[in-house]
């Protein structure tokens, strides 16, 4: 029995010891990345229908500008807020589904966030 004793403190001695001397191993190691993120931010597009009169709210958020273009001559034939409501004013001499304009949304300083482009229908 005292050598079964002994056979199990030095195999418990040596575990001990082998496990120490692996974690000191593993913290002198260097962490190198495996690989790296690409993150690239798409602008939004897409187009809005209104009849006159209707409103329609762009995406708004802090610092965001709105820049508003509009294509046909007699215009304007909507408005932009500060806070980003467009309203449609008044028909447009255009073919249905052609836009009238649109609106630059950018987070000043930062990047552009869309471009809506607007349609103003019967």
């Amino acid at each position: 029995m005292f050598n079964s004793k002994k056979i199990l403190l030095t195999a418990s001695a040596l575990l001990l010891l082998s496990l120490s001397t692996g974690i000191a191993s593993a913290s002198d190691a260097t962490i190198k990345p495996v690989a790296k993120a690409d993150v690239t931010i798409q602008m939004l597009t897409y187009q809005v229908k209104l009849k006159v009169g209707e409103t329609y709210q762009l995406p708004y958020g802090r610092n965001y500008k709105y820049y508003p273009s509009q294509y046909s001559e007699g215009g304007p034939y909507f408005s932009v807020t500060n806070s980003g409501l467009v309203r449609a004013l008044k028909l447009p001499p255009t073919i249905p589904g052609e836009a009238v304009g649109s609106v630059g949304v950018v987070q000043e300083g930062v990047r552009d966030i869309a471009e809506v482009f607007i349609e103003i229908t019967y």
